[in-house]
């Protein structure tokens, strides 16, 4: 069996479903079941509304193949209520795809919701992860930027408010930092003023910039299964997460830190997580690339049969 991957995917720092398609794509071809040409593929996967064309013309060109759908992102919940790109990847669903893929339960259940029609066809929640040669945790637990405090790092690379610009702006103002560290890599929500600020770092050096913190602070709303999120928790970092969609699923299968609701109890989830942290992070058990990329091959494998 062989899989093509109908996605424009670049190696630049880009979101995290180009990250992820890209680890993918990485284990497909170890396990010799990836192809670049559609034509030599059985299964053709598809990733939420992206490429909408070709997944369409590929669809037409070959009735008779596979078709998956790694459908991505609740636009209507986390942008607008106008954002057609939700439609679109809905439509592709029913006009394409033989079979869905989620990123968590929760994300299953809340497409559900918002008017997802499966229409009776296979679906499967599958877990992104990283690539686990480049993000896992620093052997000694101990690489730290500034030894005598909690060093916290976040990642983002979009200003839409629900990434948690008004959490960020709060810690600005109210985080104690002769006790913390907070740095920022990506693109800044907004102006910040004590919070140290990173551009974009290719992957291997954002894997080394975190190995040398502590904490992952993640305050993003309504996200199916954080790329970013899993990063963190890969390199061995206890997160500090909003609680809220698919990020509860993540930091309870994966015991990797506490959950915070909202600004008032923001600073104390972060003085609960920076407690015992070294202790926290050898409990932490982070998605496997190796066996995520197996669950995709058996799940591909039932939809063929």
């Amino acid at each position: 069996m062989k899989t093509y991957i109908a996605f424009n995917l670049s190696q630049k720092s880009s979101g995290g479903g180009n990250q992820f398609l890209n680890n993918l794509r990485g284990e497909f071809i170890k396990k010799n079941v990836y192809s670049d040409s559609a034509n030599n593929a059985e299964v053709i996967l598809f990733n939420a509304h992206h490429n909408s064309t070709e997944a369409l013309k590929l669809r037409h060109k070959f009735p008779e193949k596979t078709f998956i759908h790694r459908i991505d992102g609740l636009y209507k919940l986390y942008n607008n209520s106008g954002d057609e790109r939700q439609d679109m990847s809905f439509a592709m669903n029913i006009s394409i795809a033989n079979a869905t893929v989620f990123q968590s339960n929760w994300a299953r259940e809340k497409h559900i919701e918002e008017g997802l029609e499966l229409q009776g066809k296979p679906n499967k929640v599958i877990s992104n992860a990283a690539d686990n040669e480049i993000f896992f945790p620093h052997p000694s637990h101990l690489t730290q930027e500034s030894p005598n405090k909690i060093n916290i790092i976040s990642t983002g690379w979009s200003s839409n408010p629900n990434k948690g610009t008004s959490f960020y702006k709060y810690l600005d103002d109210h985080l104690d930092f002769s006790k913390y560290t907070l740095t920022f890599v990506g693109n800044p929500p907004a102006k910040l003023k004590n919070i140290k600020t990173i551009p974009p770092l290719d992957r291997k050096e954002l894997a080394n910039e975190l190995k040398s913190k502590d904490l992952f602070f993640f305050p993003s709303r309504h996200e199916c299964c954080s790329n970013s999120l899993i990063e963190g928790v890969s390199c061995g970092l206890v997160a500090v997460a909003l609680d809220s969609g698919g990020n509860t699923e993540l930091i309870n299968k994966c015991n990797a830190g506490v959950l915070f609701n909202s600004e008032e109890d923001l600073i104390a989830k972060i003085e609960e997580a920076s407690r015992n942290v070294k202790e926290r992070r050898g409990e932490i058990k982070a998605p496997n690339l190796n066996e995520v990329s197996d669950q995709y091959i058996k799940f591909f494998k039932e939809c063929i049969e």
